[in-house]
């Protein structure tokens, strides 16, 4: 058997990404449409050809670039097109963060450089907003984390011999509280 391990770390059956690889590009190709997905997450330009797997976020080719050269630690790029593969992890991933959710997050948007910056200066606000988080006072976003647990989806991994499979499961807008039917 052989093995595929996406760039979060999980591993599928090679051939069975390989058989998925048509309905993840179609996903993917979606989540790019979207109104936030459309421009770039650090620089606002249109038309996004990479993302940021571990951030979740859709970028330009100049952005997509210089996130290559940051590290690893900081961004893990990859293609949106081509012969790139997508595993279940990635596209989950993006479904759950995606540029509206990493703006609200990571702030910034008032402190980027001038699209005539050079690369220098757009990796060092891209250092400064990803691993530094200098930016993320900037933001509106003032939601708790039970409140965005909630409205997000949840992913559920069954490992089975070195292999992952994702299920996607919607989180419940309320929760019961199990002591209440005791009257405590």
């Amino acid at each position: 058997m052989i093995y595929w391990t996406s760039k979060l770390g999980k591993k599928y059956l090679k051939s069975d990404i390989e058989d998925y690889e048509q309905q993840s590009k179609s996903e993917l190709d979606a989540l790019r449409r979207l109104p936030a997905n459309r421009e770039c997450a650090d620089c606002g330009k249109e038309h996004t050809v990479w993302a940021s797997v571990n951030i979740g976020i859709f970028l330009c080719m100049r952005c997509g670039s210089i996130h290559r050269g940051v590290g690893t630690h900081i961004s893990i790029p990859k293609g949106c097109t081509g012969t790139y593969l997508w595993g279940p992890d990635e596209i989950e991933r993006m479904k759950l963060r995606g540029n509206q959710y990493c703006a609200e997050t990571y702030g910034g948007e008032m402190h980027r450089p001038s699209q005539s910056a050079s690369d220098e200066e757009w990796r060092r606000f891209i250092i400064d907003k990803y691993e530094h988080r200098r930016f993320c006072g900037d933001t509106n976003y003032t939601k708790t984390r039970n409140e965005i647990e909630k409205e997000m989806d949840l992913i559920t991994f069954a490992e089975d011999r070195n292999t992952v499979s994702a299920s996607r499961t919607v989180a419940k807008k309320e929760e019961t509280d199990f002591f209440s039917q005791f009257g405590v």
